[in-house]
């Protein structure tokens, strides 16, 4: 609906003179064109085919429910510029053409980094991988590598001792006496925070 009538309710787009088709030339829904011709909604279902498809286009079995999951998205216009624009989503399209089922292997090979992390959350969420009940102790050691590559070489292995005998034995504490924040690689955690102080004061 773009305009009002007399009596003030809400008319269409022929109704009040105009030319143009405000209708998604797709599956006909109004009102939410994300383009000239389509609505948020199909915009998206064809951005998640090109986002998943291999190079036949086909989505494969195991992307299916991560297929479902994105599709459900209460925010279509947001996901779509999440997949043109993030860098989840670049390294999402990687795997997919590498054309083998992910694993969790696949996304332990990757940095350390935020995107990374949240991947592996989304494929978790979608049903893609399983869960991991000691994930946190899965980060330590990639978060380990990428920041002892910063730092002096007479400092390495006193960060690997801090880290094996300190931070490992907090990650596999049952629930409920260990925090994430206190070493999760991509927070500015307290732990964090002590493994600099150990580098700058050995």
């Amino acid at each position: 609906m773009i305009g009002l009538d007399a009596d003030g309710a809400a008319i269409c787009g022929p109704c009040v003179g105009s030319p143009l088709d405000f209708a998604c030339h797709h599956c006909g829904r109004t009102g939410d064109n994300h383009g000239a011709s389509s609505c948020r909604r199909c915009v998206l279902d064809a951005r998640l085919t090109a986002l998943l498809g291999g190079a036949d286009g086909a989505i494969a079995e195991q992307r299916h429910p991560l297929q479902r999951h994105l599709a459900s998205s209460s925010t279509p216009a947001s996901l779509i510029a999440w997949i043109e624009q993030s860098a989840t989503a670049r390294t999402l399209r990687e795997f997919v053409l590498q054309d083998t089922p992910v694993t969790h292997a696949h996304v332990d090979a990757l940095p350390s980094t935020i995107s990374a992390h949240y991947l592996r959350d989304l494929l978790v969420r979608a049903e893609v991988l399983p869960a991991r009940d000691d994930e946190y102790v899965h980060w330590i050691a990639p978060w380990l590598q990428t920041m002892l590559a910063g730092v002096p070489v007479h400092h390495v292995p006193v960060l690997t001792q801090f880290a094996r005998w300190h931070l490992l034995p907090k990650a596999r504490r049952p629930p409920g006496l260990f925090h994430e924040r206190c070493f999760r690689p991509d927070t500015p955690g307290r732990r964090s925070g002590e493994m600099g102080t150990v580098s700058d004061s050995q």
